[in-house]
């Protein structure tokens, strides 16, 4: 009877492993991606036409700017330490790649829970922008239509002069941002320098 007890008692812990080793997450980025049931279902998917291309590119692109907002502040600490002297995708890589090649050579500025976190993102990113690219081979253009709420006239965004303005020049909206080497933007600031300022914008997407 002691016997079976000392081997009952010996078994709780090694039981107690096997279940921790069983539930801990794999620290592969694939795996992590993976995660996201949503995602491997959006990619699975198969349009039988350019508007069902149209549509499921749109939630692909939504699903994407998810990923960059729900860890904003990582993400940005990326871009900022992303090389802006070589070209952002080289040939046979896509935008996932490129961020997990800038994850990998910023990777002493995380801790390693943020590495996983990011590399997870971007391993998603990865699946998502190669879906995009089959959906655009297959139905071109299928990625420039405008979904719902992408578009805002122009009297809603502040850039018509107003009825009572004749030929008055219509004002650009403000707004404020960072520059590519991190540092603070006011556009208050950058065109009351100069009399003609030409933007460029450019975006994560």
């Amino acid at each position: 009877m002691k016997l079976s007890k000392i081997a009952a008692l010996f078994m709780v812990p090694v039981l107690a492993l096997c279940l921790v080793a069983c539930s801990a997450p794999g620290g592969n980025a694939s795996e992590s991606a993976s995660s996201d049931p949503k995602i491997a279902e959006l990619t699975a998917q198969k349009p039988a036409n350019a508007d069902e291309a149209a549509e499921l590119y749109a939630k692909l692109m939504q699903k994407e700017n998810e990923i960059f907002s729900s860890d904003n502040a990582l993400w940005e600490k990326v871009f900022n330490a992303a090389n802006k002297d070589s070209a952002m995708i080289e040939d046979g890589s896509n935008y996932g790649d490129f961020l997990l090649k800038t994850i990998d050579g910023a990777k002493d500025e995380f801790t390693a829970d943020e590495l996983k976190t990011l590399k997870a993102g971007a391993q998603q990113i990865k699946e998502i922008e190669d879906k995009l690219e089959s959906l655009e081979k297959e139905f071109p253009g299928c990625g420039s239509t405008p979904s719902a709420g992408e578009s805002v006239d122009a009297s809603t965004a502040g850039m018509t002069a107003g009825a009572n303005a004749s030929s008055e020049t219509t004002k650009f909206p403000s707004f404020t941002g960072k520059d590519l080497d991190g540092n603070d933007v006011n556009s208050d600031e950058l065109f009351s320098k100069n009399k003609v300022t030409v933007m460029n914008f450019w975006f994560t997407t």
